[in-house]
């Protein structure tokens, strides 16, 4: 897996390019805990598709960058200076529609952050994502882990997460 990810890496590198394509104007700027966030840089409206997240698809996960597309398959997004870089938050303004469109959840105004929750897309046993979420929501969660997929609203699943809830299988 390593030369798949150094392979599009370069790529990324050379042309200065990520591999998530934003379908409405957003910047990369510093946010207040997790270092670089994505932010509107209009406003956006609710049901807008904001964001094709691209990456390479592999068979082994990779930390944060890694989503799950099926049994043994994720999507890597390979570099971190090309990744999507949409932090979490357990209450997100964003979801993942079929398995990497982003979606509105709700209008949002220019300057927001843009958030996702991180256990909507990963699913397993219960691993930890986040050991202390910063999100500051009163429905923050506390750890994010690969089974909160289990417990969160299903509109909210990315299409794996939604087919490993209804079939009750947990790997």
């Amino acid at each position: 897996m390593d030369s798949k990810i150094e392979i599009l890496a370069k790529v990324a590198e050379k042309y200065n390019t990520g591999l998530s394509h934003f379908l409405v104007p957003t910047i990369q700027k510093n946010n207040s805990t997790e270092g670089i966030g994505r932010f509107a840089d209009e406003s956006i409206g609710e049901n807008t598709s904001v964001a094709i997240i691209g990456g390479l698809l592999v068979d082994e996960p990779d930390g944060m960058i890694a989503m799950p597309m099926g049994a043994g398959l994720y999507l890597n997004q390979a570099h971190m200076l090309f990744r999507a870089t949409t932090n979490h938050s357990c209450n997100p303004n964003l979801k993942v529609s079929g398995f990497n469109k982003l979606v509105s959840r709700r209008a949002i105004d220019k300057g927001e952050e843009l958030t996702i929750d991180y256990g909507s897309i990963s699913v397993g046993k219960g691993m930890i994502i986040i050991e202390k979420c910063n999100c500051k929501e009163s429905c923050c969660r506390g750890k994010i882990k690969t089974d909160d997929y289990l417990n969160l609203p299903i509109d909210l699943l990315a299409a794996y997460a939604k087919y490993k809830r209804e079939t009750d299988v947990v790997y």
